[in-house]
């Protein structure tokens, strides 16, 4: 099954993809002009790379609260899942911006932290 990693953000969403047990980033989107211009580069993604199921990073506070990003990530959730007929499953994002950070992976943060949601729901969905 392939998966598509996704660290959203409203300026930049970073990306991974997976086909196995190991999530790899992959790449940045920043070059659009509204949600509708986004989502549709992913629907370009989601064909050209066959994928069956988006993770998305869910930002939530370290004290379990939601956050006004939690609230901005859940209105873009909406948008996929009237956008896509595929499996849109959020994945709780809290500890992988340390994770990336720890990692000093240069240039693509974003994509490495779309990496890191994706390999935390594959480390709990596929054991």
């Amino acid at each position: 099954m392939k998966l598509l990693g996704i660290d959203y953000g409203q300026k930049k969403v970073g990306l991974s993809l997976s086909s196995g047990r190991v999530a790899m980033p992959w790449k940045v989107l920043k070059d659009f002009n509204s949600e509708l211009d986004l989502i549709n580069q992913i629907k370009e993604i989601v064909e050209i790379e066959s994928i069956e199921k988006i993770i998305i990073g869910l930002p939530v506070g370290l004290n379990n609260q939601e956050t006004t990003q939690t609230e901005i990530v859940k209105k873009f959730i909406n948008l996929l899942n009237n956008s896509f007929d595929i499996p849109i499953m959020p994945e709780d994002e809290r500890l992988t911006s340390s994770m990336t950070k720890h990692q000093e992976i240069s240039g693509s943060d974003d994509a490495q932290a779309a990496a890191n949601i994706l390999q935390l729901y594959l480390d709990k969905n596929f054991k």
